[in-house]
């Protein structure tokens, strides 16, 4: 999990081979650009448009092949009647549904 205030350093290019080569989700907490600026090389957090500003975390995973392109994402909202611990329970759950 990457936390908020650490987003900035997140997008930094070094990384993205290591959030793509990852076998289990990387989330990106209360991002509003969900992982778009992690996952790919030249693109910073600062030039990325705000996509979803009632996102409380996006999770990232990287399934494809050298022949194919294949990512998968989360995306989890913090909806009125739930806490933070209710969303961290979801994405606990998400990890071990993909070690699975």
């Amino acid at each position: 999990m990457i936390m908020k205030e650490f987003l900035h350093e997140a997008d930094d290019d070094q990384y993205v081979a290591a959030y793509r080569s990852l076998k289990i989700p990387t989330f990106f907490m209360q991002s509003i650009k969900v992982h778009v600026p992690f996952v790919n090389e030249g693109v910073q957090y600062d030039d990325i448009i705000e996509v979803d500003l009632a996102n409380f975390a996006t999770g990232f995973l990287d399934l494809g092949t050298d022949e194919k392109i294949k990512e998968h994402t989360w995306r989890y909202k913090l909806e009125k009647k739930q806490n933070s611990q209710d969303v961290y329970s979801r994405i606990f759950a998400t990890i071990e549904s993909v070690k699975n």
